[in-house]
């Protein structure tokens, strides 16, 4: 018995020090849109972005993470701000992100690294 644990503690060492880098990408999508401006409805005008699915894909077009936008969190009835967090995702040479039906930009994981994995994104005006 003591072998067997001794064996699976060596095993999970090793997976861990060769296992995939995992990283968390925290983004915001902000939608400034002059035609919805005063209508109430600054999520509207056919982006959609509240509640979206939000792909990342990598250089391949491997999807290796996807999450969901949240709520409207600004207070300014003009603007849309949505909120998404992607996490578990590894070391690639690219990342692209779609939000909804909106492909967004592709970042190297260096600009990754160097915007200390958070992206602000925007749509619109």
């Amino acid at each position: 018995m003591k072998k067997s644990i001794v064996v699976l503690a060596l095993v999970a060492m090793a997976l861990t020090a060769c296992g995939e880098t995992s990283n968390t990408m925290k983004g915001t999508l902000t939608v400034i849109d002059i035609e919805t401006l005063g209508t109430g409805d600054p999520c509207g005008g056919g982006y959609d972005v509240e509640h979206a699915s939000v792909d990342v894909r990598d250089q391949g077009d491997h999807l290796i993470g996807a999450a969901t936008t949240g709520s409207n969190v600004s207070t300014d009835d003009l603007i849309c701000t949505v909120h998404f967090t992607v996490e578990n995702l590894p070391d690639v040479k690219f990342y692209q992100i779609t939000i909804g039906s909106h492909e967004g930009p592709a970042y190297s994981l260096e600009e990754m690294e160097r915007m200390d994995w958070k992206v602000d994104l925007s749509l619109g005006a």
